[in-house]
């Protein structure tokens, strides 16, 4: 299962040139590869948040995302770490 939403807000909310768009992703999967000791197939999820800040149209965008992501070090005691993504794209 996989869902996304986003909702790019109103112009001139964050200036002229500038718009943001929030957004949220959430995946859920049952991967046959993924099993504990039992070998019972361990359900994984994963939870996406962030922002992209447009300047100047879709000239140039800067992302920030949140994400809760699996550590598959044991897969018995599947543990979820933080982590976050700055980056940017320019266009010529």
């Amino acid at each position: 299962v996989y869902a996304q939403a986003g909702y790019l807000l109103p112009k001139n909310l964050l200036g002229e040139k500038g718009r943001l768009q929030p957004y949220v992703a959430y995946s859920h999967a049952n991967f046959e590869g993924v099993k504990d000791a039992s070998g019972k197939v361990v359900p994984v999820q994963v939870l996406d948040i962030g922002g992209n800040y447009f300047l100047d149209g879709h000239h140039a965008k800067i992302t920030l995302n949140y994400r809760s992501r699996p550590d598959f070090t044991n897969v018995n005691a599947l543990r979820y770490r933080p982590e976050i993504t700055l980056q940017t794209m320019i266009y010529l």
